[in-house]
């Protein structure tokens, strides 16, 4: 039987759905997030998240107040200082999503503070 550090016997019905979640993650696993995440910091890769964001700003699209987007997106973890369009602003919750994945694969990982100070 393999130890998972999780009870799941008396948990809730949304408690068994986040199970995954919380369960801890391989060497490996925490190792290629790292690598995913300082790769993904590279200037190649930053200048096509630029121009991706300023073709959005473009593109026809809803125009959609700074409220609206604060109060919708700020459990998230983000904040707007104007108006958007939606396509920029879906293409910026779609990284903050990615990155709130890999951090939450990160903190579930080994504690690789050498491996993480030589890569990022």
């Amino acid at each position: 039987m393999i130890g998972l550090d999780i009870s799941v016997k008396d948990s809730s019905e949304q408690e068994r759905a986040t199970a995954l979640d919380r369960m801890p993650t391989g060497w490996l696993e925490s190792v290629g997030t790292v690598f995913d995440l300082a790769n993904e910091n590279a200037p190649y890769k930053a200048l096509k998240r630029g121009i991706k964001r300023t073709f959005a700003e473009y593109r026809d699209g809803e125009i959609v107040s700074m409220a609206e987007l604060n109060e919708k997106y700020a459990p998230i973890g983000l904040s707007f200082m104007g108006d958007h369009k939606q396509a920029y602003v879906d293409l910026l919750v779609e990284k903050r999503l990615n990155d709130m994945k890999k951090e939450n694969i990160i903190s579930r990982g080994h504690k690789m503070y050498l491996l993480k100070e030589v890569i990022l």
